[in-house]
This record gives structure tokens, C-alpha cells and sequence, in this order.
């Protein structure tokens, strides 16, 4: 608790009930972190990267929420395509 840990890579982590109370984790990167039940309260986590990550999982009490970074759609479907299978949007679908 209360370290600063600013632009940290915690991409793919199991924060899980972790306690990150008090701490700058401003630009942080949580992409694909597993945060349920992680204790964020009072810590600074502007323009932190929570990109396919669930920050409404965790404790977020008194954080610092300015410009923090949610899931972006678009990266998301490009993280799961995989050649030779249908993509994920509807959208793309091809038509016979």
C-alpha cells in the first residue's frame, strides 16, 4: 500500500484481492488483468489502461478515475481474430 508504481505493466496479472490501496498507478497498464475484489481505494489510477480488464470488479473507492482507459471494441475484436474463422462483428459477416 501507498507505493508509487506509475506506468507499471501489470498486463495478464491475477490481481485478484490484492491490495493496491493509497498508490500512483497513473499510465499504468491492467490490460487482460484479472482485478475482481482488488483494493484500489484512494489510489491514483488516471489514464491507467484497463483494456479487456473489469475495473467495475474491483474496489474503487476514493480512486482517481480522470482519463482512465476502458475496453476498446475494436482491439478487442482485432485480439481474438483468428484466420480462416468468421469474425466476431456481425457487421463483417460475408453474404452469399
Amino acid at each position: 500500500d501507498g507505493h508509487v508504481l506509475r506506468g507499471g505493466l501489470f498486463d495478464r496479472a491475477d490481481l485478484s484481492f490484492a491490495s493496491l490501496k493509497d498508490c500512483d498507478l497513473g499510465m499504468a497498464d491492467f490490460s487482460h488483468a484479472q482485478l475482481g475484489h482488488a483494493d484500489f481505494s484512494r489510489s491514483d489510477l488516471s489514464y491507467a489502461d484497463t483494456h479487456a480488464a473489469d475495473p467495475d470488479s474491483a474496489l474503487l473507492g476514493g480512486a482517481k478515475l480522470e482519463g482512465l482507459r476502458r475496453t476498446d471494441p475494436a482491439r478487442l475484436r482485432a485480439e481474438a481474430f483468428e484466420t480462416g474463422r468468421a469474425p466476431l462483428d456481425e457487421s463483417c459477416k460475408e453474404t452469399t
